[in-house]
């Protein structure tokens, strides 16, 4: 006849195929039940299981044999919890399921409606997390609590992570997560720093590079400006040239009065006993000298435009004038001549017609 457990475990549902087939499930299905033997688990004695799929039907499957190792486990964290377990007698009953529920929410191992979770019907990688979590918690009693009861234990462990909470949510948190003095040897100091070093040369050579295509395009723009007064130097007659070369030396000049007087006011006029030279305000004089050549260039080249306009008015109308016509009689005429037959033949159809007495008389 099959031992309890035996017969338990031949009701064990089997997981998916993809899953069965997942190798990290394999380690981690196996990690899980080394665990359980490690800390001698009682419901494991007398078992000899080999069989990978068998292992991972005891552990992520439905199953009696499943509740009772999660309420061995609950019960190695805090007595008591043995106690309120066996009051129940169904040992699958929705009131034991609810409890454990309850008692993994509380240690976070789980939320708060994860019913699927402890009766064996979640995922089988949450599964094996949960469980991999709960035997962290059991381990962490350590072998140095052995002398102890598991309530002061379970006590014990309450009062580390009541102590942990405070230091995470202490006011010195940040002062831990920037501590002035660096934590990290001294060769990897000097790692990090030759990198931080690399990276404020990379970001000045791109100052530089930046800098230096600004002055690349500002020589550019005066070796332009300087080809094209060296031509109008040249053209000496154009009087756009004088005009734009006038502008340039008043506005030169304007600029040095100004700066002369701001220099004298600011930094010379403490060492000198005299007072400022009274200099002419000639900047608005030399600016309407400049509007008043730029005008006058401007008509100059309007005026230009109008007599060249004119001519080819002129050549226009001669064409038209010394173009030819087929007349009645079929011999060419000129526009002129065309015009006057027009007009003389204009003229007799205003003037009445003779009567043949008043010819005759007139005769």
């Amino acid at each position: 006849m099959a031992s309890p457990a035996n017969r338990i475990l031949g009701r064990v549902g089997s997981p998916g195929k993809d899953e069965e087939e997942d190798p990290c499930l394999t380690l981690e299905v196996l990690d899980v039940f080394k665990s359980l033997m490690d800390i001698k688990c009682p419901f494991l004695e007398g078992l000899y299981i080999t069989e990978l799929k068998t292992m991972k039907q005891l552990l992520c499957s439905p199953s009696i044999y499943r509740l009772t190792i999660l309420e061995w486990l609950f019960g190695r964290l805090y007595p008591p919890f043995e106690e309120l377990f066996a009051t129940f007698q169904d040992p699958q009953a929705e009131e034991k399921i609810l409890e454990l529920m309850r008692i993994g929410h509380e240690l976070m191992l789980c939320g708060p409606n994860d019913q699927n979770l402890i009766k064996g019907y979640g995922n089988v990688k949450r599964q094996l997390y949960f469980f991999k979590q709960l035997l962290d918690l059991v381990r962490s009693l350590g072998p140095g609590c052995a002398n102890f009861s598991s309530v002061e234990n379970f006590n014990n462990l309450m009062k580390e992570n009541e102590k942990l909470l405070q230091k995470l949510f202490s006011s010195r948190l940040q002062e831990i997560l920037d501590p002035k003095l660096s934590p990290l040897p001294l060769d990897i100091e000097c790692h990090l720093k030759t990198k931080e070093n690399l990276k404020s040369r990379e970001s000045k050579v791109k100052k530089l590079s930046k800098k230096l295509n600004e002055l690349t395009e500002i020589l550019e723009e005066l070796r332009e400006f300087s080809a094209l007064q060296g031509k109008m130097s040249s053209k000496g007659s154009s009087r756009m040239g004088q005009a734009f070369h006038l502008t340039l030396t008043l506005s030169d000049f304007h600029q040095l009065i100004t700066a002369f007087i701001h220099i004298f006011e600011t930094e010379w006029r403490k060492y000198s006993k005299s007072s400022a030279p009274n200099i002419n305000q000639c900047g608005l004089l030399f600016q309407s000298v400049c509007e008043t050549l730029t005008l006058y260039s401007h008509e100059l080249k309007a005026i230009g435009e109008v007599i060249n306009t004119s001519k080819m008015l002129e050549e226009i109308v001669g064409q038209q004038l010394e173009e030819v016509y087929l007349g009645s009689n079929d011999y060419m005429m000129t526009l002129a001549s065309k015009m006057e037959e027009l007009r003389q033949k204009h003229k007799l159809f205003k003037e009445p017609p003779q009567k043949p007495n008043e010819s005759k008389s007139g005769s």
